[in-house]
């Protein structure tokens, strides 16, 4: 049986999870500003090969960077009963192409439902009728270029994958498999070093995303500023000083940071703290604004850089519980159960989707007039071609 690892790739690092080993890998180590999509695929198969997995077959698990969400919202008026537009209760559908390991892959998710005033229903009878209602569409896909540029390095390295999902999916799946608030809403909050980014799911659909322009990047540069350090010595601070929170301990502790042969700056802690609980306030402010705070929400956060004591700010923000996803101490068993669970949601959906689609052909089917054998043929349309596979459909 062929070992199998699964990677995730975030802003500024990649984490291999194995049955055997959980291992990390830092962009920062390699002393460049930006990577590139070719250099990320070396550099994973360069680990791959190192860890003695070259062999395995992956599960990419990609943060936000890599796919986009979109939301459109229609309006319609009920004239009948009989909805020939939007007939399913709920409408789920993903989109596959196949890669060249001969694989499918997930490339994009959509689903609709129906709103009237202010409400989701999920039964179009439920309308009334003569009335206008919406349908809101959400569709999350890959960000054509990144990704693009990721699938083609990886496939030009001849790394083996299975398939490749989105980490807030994956996150999703994660928390709902290990929370007692089942079946409410997740709302996931990313903390990157150029972007910060929040997404809510809602039985394991995508409801609402959003991002902004500012990460870790941003919190260095504003104690940067503060201090009068350089960006690498703010980093630095942060890294080993920096609290959201100061402990009691640390009040009158002062950390003097050398800037030219005997000359140095002393930092208080408890100034730095400050800059640290401000800065952070001020993005999560911008970010937490538009979402709508209830008691079965499940509040999830991670972040590419340990920050002392952060999740404790947003939940004090959110007046909420928040859990602290670590990828780190992520283990193989779990993480293949979320992966098994979404897959069995993926085909159930599937499944759902094509009983309704033969369910409305056979209320199409019986209210036209047909001959004997025009009945026969549209008889055996619906009910045994959609379950054939194209090389036995050819032969109908």
């Amino acid at each position: 049986m062929r070992d199998t690892v699964n990677i995730i790739i975030t802003d500024n690092s990649v984490l291999f999870i194995s049955q055997m080993l959980t291992v990390g890998l830092s962009f920062e180590e390699q002393s460049m500003r930006q990577i590139s999509e070719e250099l990320k695929a070396t550099l994973i198969s360069n680990k791959l090969k190192e860890l003695k997995l070259d062999q395995a077959e992956c599960m990419f698990i990609l943060s936000e960077d890599y796919y986009t969400v979109q939301t459109s919202i229609e309006a319609f008026v009920k004239k009948q009963n009989a909805n020939n537009n939007h007939n399913q209760k709920l409408n789920y559908k993903s989109y596959f192409q196949q890669n060249e390991n001969g694989n499918s892959t997930k490339i994009c998710s959509e689903q609709s439902q129906y709103i009237y005033q202010g409400k989701n229903i999920l039964d179009y009878e439920a309308l009334p009728l003569l009335k206008n209602y919406f349908v809101n569409t959400t569709k999350i896909k890959h960000n054509a270029q990144k990704y693009t540029n990721l699938v083609n390095a990886l496939n030009k390295l001849k790394i083996k994958y299975s398939s490749i999902i989105p980490f807030s999916e994956f996150a999703s799946f994660t928390v709902q498999n290990d929370s007692p608030k089942r079946g409410g809403e997740t709302v996931i909050i990313s903390f990157h070093n150029s972007k910060t980014h929040i997404s809510v799911y809602k039985n394991n659909f995508i409801q609402y995303y959003n991002n902004i322009d500012y990460g870790f990047s941003k919190l260095t540069e504003n104690v940067s500023n503060q201090f009068n350090v350089s960006l690498k010595m703010a980093q630095k601070l942060i890294e080993l000083y920096g609290y959201v929170f100061l402990p009691k301990k640390y009040i009158n502790f002062v950390v003097d940071v050398p800037v030219y042969e005997d000359i140095s700056i002393e930092v208080k802690l408890t100034e730095l703290s400050y800059c640290i609980r401000e800065s952070l306030r001020n993005i999560m402010g911008v970010l937490l604004q538009d979402v709508n705070i209830s008691d079965n929400i499940n509040f999830v956060f991670y972040s590419d850089t340990e920050i002392r004591e952060f999740g404790k700010l947003i939940g004090l923000m959110l007046n909420a519980e928040v859990k602290n996803l670590s990828l780190g101490q992520l283990e193989y068993k779990a993480v293949k159960y979320s992966l098994i669970a979404m897959r069995y949601f993926e085909i159930k959906m599937a499944e759902k989707s094509k009983k309704q689609e033969v369910e409305e052909a056979q209320i199409y089917v019986k209210n036209q007039k047909y001959s004997i054998k025009d009945k026969l043929s549209s008889l055996i349309d619906i009910h045994l071609k959609p379950w054939l596979l194209e090389s036995e459909n050819c032969n109908l």
